[in-house]
């Protein structure tokens, strides 16, 4: 990789974006990237499993309590429960999380729910044609297009069978015709997650606020008003485009030293041997080498993800890279390949001469001297030239944030760039207002947030260091200087 001079940044200002999407839509077009949804018949009948019981408590007004039961963690998420008998018969909720003995579930039961049988359902819908990612259509929504016209949300997929629940009612026959599609799961990011088909996604973030007073009243870490115990009420988004960060040290490449590299812009880009076979391979051999230099500390591990078999997605810490498995690859259609935001590296390919994408005449080149300063490169992305309000914009290091070297994990950088400029003017509006850089190493994607960032459900030093469940705190700072 170059030196910082040829590095190029982009800055999202999340106090311009409106939720409009047009990022996301631009993507899939620069990208030829199909929407979220597919078709077909089933090719076998349906199975049906049914989990049933009798609540022996109901401890709080989202749990219930079987304590006969010995599950496994988590085992019945996003599943949808149904209470059978007693004074809550009829309620179905579905299952956000489970212990051993205890359901979680997303909406409060009905007051006066007592304890009475339940079940779980899940049903099965086989099309032996597909060839699907594992969970590519996870809390999507599968419509029956023939007889009862049944819709369902997709618990989890494999290469060719949909799990739904609750159950079908009748069970499917070889024929029954069927389309995914997004469903509503009780927010308004749209479609739920990343995937190969989207590469950067819009997620809106509910936070209470009052809508009738200044915003330094709602943008809390809290949920109170500065200087007082009073709770504001009301809802407000915090929209939050998620993408590859396209780190200065990527993690990725540990699960794919072959097949991950990045240019002197600073893009990290996979290539077409980026796919579980190969990167399943490379594992192994890491994995091979880290017993013969292993990093103790204290008598234990000091990096235990070292030491354990993982697929080249595994190893990113902000859960990006997606399975392609459907012949929509961005590079090559002949196998399957991991895929990501690729910083549309072809629209910066030929400095100083515009880029054009199928149609001749269509320039994509803007003007962004008066933001950026004399020598601004012109060049956009298909998500920056698309934006209506101006959110994105990518410049050189210097311009964008003035980064000096790998960095600490909230480095200041240049006081005098864009980054900066842009938080000292929200900041009397918002008084939460942050740079984002991420928490592991330099990135070269920052936002600027107009809230804590917990409130846009990212995760913070303090999760780190506190060791929250799912955090991967062994992907540290220090950790850069690991070798591929």
């Amino acid at each position: 990789m170059g030196s910082t001079a040829n590095e190029i940044m982009m800055f999202i200002d999340t106090s311009k974006c409106i939720g409009c999407r047009s990022c996301q839509v631009a993507c899939k077009q620069w990208h030829s990237l199909p929407a979220e949804t597919d078709n077909g018949a089933a090719t076998a009948n349906s199975t049906t499993t049914n989990e049933s019981g009798t609540a022996t408590s109901i401890d709080t007004t989202t749990t219930l309590t079987d304590s006969a039961k010995i599950w496994l963690i988590n085992k019945w998420k996003n599943m949808r429960v149904e209470i059978l008998t007693g004074t809550g018969a009829g309620q179905k909720r579905t299952i956000v999380s489970n212990t051993a003995t205890v359901l979680t579930v997303s909406e409060a039961w009905t007051p006066g729910l007592t304890i009475g049988n339940y079940i779980i359902s899940t049903s099965t819908l086989t099309d032996s044609t597909k060839n699907w990612a594992t969970n590519e259509w996870a809390n999507m929504g599968v419509e029956i297009l023939t007889g009862a016209g049944q819709k369902r949300t997709i618990v989890s997929n494999t290469a060719t069978i949909l799990t739904v629940s609750p159950a079908w009612t009748p069970g499917l026959t070889i024929g029954n015709g069927y389309a995914i599609s997004t469903i509503f799961n009780g927010t308004y990011t749209n479609p739920p997650d990343l995937s190969a088909r989207t590469l950067t996604l819009v997620k809106f973030n509910e936070s209470r606020g009052d809508a009738d007073s200044s915003p330094a009243t709602w943008w809390t870490g809290d949920d109170l008003v500065p200087g007082t115990t009073e709770t504001v009420a009301g809802v407000q988004f915090l929209f939050f485009k998620d993408q590859c960060r396209h780190c200065y040290q990527p993690k990725c490449k540990r699960g794919c030293p072959d097949g991950v590299y990045t240019t002197n812009e600073g893009f990290v880009l996979f290539g077409a041997n980026c796919n579980d076979a190969y990167c399943g391979f490379r594992n192994q051999v890491n994995l091979n080498y880290n017993k013969f230099h292993a990093d103790y500390e204290n008598g234990t591990i000091k990096d235990p993800r070292r030491y354990i078999p993982m697929t080249m997605a595994d190893h990113c810490p902000y859960n990006i890279p997606r399975l392609s498995k459907s012949g929509y690859d961005i590079l090559d259609k002949s196998f399957d390949r991991y895929v990501k935001c690729d910083f549309c590296y072809d629209r910066f390919a030929v400095s100083g001469s515009p880029l054009n994408h199928s149609n001749p005449n269509y320039e994509l080149l803007r003007d962004k001297t008066g933001l950026l300063g004399p020598g601004a490169n012109p060049h956009t992305t298909a998500c920056e030239y698309a934006c209506p309000t101006g959110a994105i914009i990518t410049g050189t290091n210097e311009q964008i944030i003035g980064y000096t070297g790998a960095g600490d994990l909230n480095p200041i950088g240049n006081p005098d760039s864009y980054a900066n400029r842009r938080y000292k003017e929200i900041l009397p509006t918002y008084p939460f207002a942050n740079i984002y850089h991420g928490l592991w190493g330099r990135v070269h994607v920052i936002w600027l947030l107009i809230a804590t960032p917990d409130k846009y459900g990212l995760l913070t030093e303090a999760d780190v260091k506190l060791g929250v469940p799912g955090t991967p705190s062994d992907w540290a700072e220090g950790d850069l200087t690991w070798p591929w």
